[in-house]
């Protein structure tokens, strides 16, 4: 006699590795609760090393990007004299 197969049951290629749910990929909460923490006390003092500059502050747009406004303008002249000639044909026809 066979017996019976519940539903809940993973198909034998599946594995942690792949989880259906992310209750499976990271398990319960009481799991991760027993891992020790570190506290403050233990740990060494280091010197502070100052922060890094962002990304903004370091960029000189003026000169890294003045083919580029260069650009934008050349194209904005064109446009609009194009605009300008279609209005001007378009009264004319």
């Amino acid at each position: 006699m066979a017996t019976k197969q519940t539903k809940n049951r993973r198909p034998a290629g599946m594995s942690k590795a792949q989880p259906r749910s992310y209750s499976e990929l990271y398990g319960t909460r009481d799991a991760r609760s027993t891992a020790p923490v570190a506290t403050p006390a233990h740990r060494k003092t280091q010197t502070e090393e100052p922060a890094p500059l962002r990304g903004s502050d370091t960029v000189n747009w003026k000169n890294d990007y003045s083919q580029v406004f260069g650009d934008l303008r050349q194209l904005l002249v064109i446009s609009a004299l194009l605009f300008g000639l279609m209005i001007a044909l378009g009264f004319a026809i």
